[in-house]
């Protein structure tokens, strides 16, 4: 499986210095996949962060395949604490993947926020090799008509005699 972060759009965030994403994915059940992105230096109200990310994931165990049925894909973006300052979460969001059951990506722009207020947007990408349900890629029997050109061969044309029909008798 396949995790990018993107970028943030429209972020609030007040002009902090450095920003980065933490993520979870919900399997395995007794440790969750954790991870972050690089700091991003905010010069906008859009960082990009264009993280990629591979995660090991058992198409084989039903409680992966139940994870990505029923569970989401948390992520939250936090300023970097200064000196003698802690990291403070800037909105988080969820991404609910059970779109990859019948899709081999999932691309999606989620609300950020924090609390009930929205500070942001952000976008994420998340691919897998095969859907799931390998219901992606189906079979079509359809009926084709072909249509076959033929060059044919004429005989080129004869010159017409002008013929003087006989006179008939009344």
């Amino acid at each position: 499986m396949e995790l990018v972060i993107v970028q943030c759009m429209d972020l609030h965030s007040g002009g902090k210095d450095k920003l980065f994403v933490e993520w979870e994915l919900p399997f395995p059940h007794d440790s969750p996949i954790r991870g972050h992105t690089e700091e991003a230096k905010v010069a906008s109200a859009s960082p990009k962060f264009n993280g990629t990310f591979r995660v090991p994931f058992t198409r084989k165990l039903k409680s992966s395949q139940r994870a990505i049925r029923n569970k989401s894909l948390k992520l939250d973006v936090i300023v970097k604490g200064g000196f003698l300052r802690s990291d403070k979460s800037v909105g988080s969001a969820q991404v609910k993947l059970a779109a990859l059951d019948s899709h081999c990506e999932l691309h999606t722009v989620e609300e950020l926020r924090e609390g009930r207020s929205s500070v942001g947007k952000i976008e994420v990408y998340v691919r897998l090799r095969s859907p799931l349900s390998e219901s992606e890629s189906k079979k079509n029997t359809e009926r084709w008509l072909f249509v076959q050109h033929v060059k044919r061969q004429l005989a080129p044309p004869q010159a017409s005699s002008s013929s003087k029909k006989s006179p008939s008798p009344n």
